[in-house]
């Protein structure tokens, strides 16, 4: 039995569509695999970046001599205060939480995104007085990636 012109041309359209596939399919391959090595290239640029990033300066506190009023207005409101018996500790806390742009990406960020933490917290002990008798900081960067790395 002879295979109707139906259904050869049925036959000629799935085999070029197949075929137009493989083709697509190939071209996105190759800028997807240039698009990964672009992003590893930035992604090492940042990160040197991200290392040379410094802990805050904290040189304006003079122990004995700066004052609360004088750390309220360089620093702004405290996250929390607590008197003790010698004094009072105050606490300043910044967090910063950046998303990478790759996370918002439909798809590709799920496999791709991540995000950097910044902490800086601040302690100071005043005296009843209301003068510096110790303080500390801490500072920390956290890079976090999302999906298969």
């Amino acid at each position: 039995m002879k295979p109707s012109f139906n259904n050869r041309l049925s036959l000629i359209l799935s085999l070029s569509v197949a075929a137009g596939a493989m083709l697509i399919q190939g071209c996105a391959t190759s800028q997807q695999d240039g698009a990964q090595a672009s992003n590893a290239a930035q992604a090492s640029k940042k990160e040197s970046t991200e290392a040379t990033e410094k802990a805050p300066d904290h040189s304006y506190i003079i122990k004995g001599k700066s004052t609360k009023a004088q750390l309220i207005a360089k620093n702004g409101p405290p996250l929390s205060s607590k008197a003790t018996r010698t004094g009072e500790t105050l606490v300043w806390d910044t967090t910063s939480v950046k998303m990478s742009p790759q996370t918002y990406i439909p798809i590709w960020g799920s496999f791709n995104g991540g995000m950097k933490t910044t902490v800086k917290v601040l302690t100071v002990e005043f005296n009843k007085g209301g003068i510096v008798t110790d303080y500390t900081s801490e500072f920390g960067v956290s890079n976090k990636k999302i999906g298969m790395q």
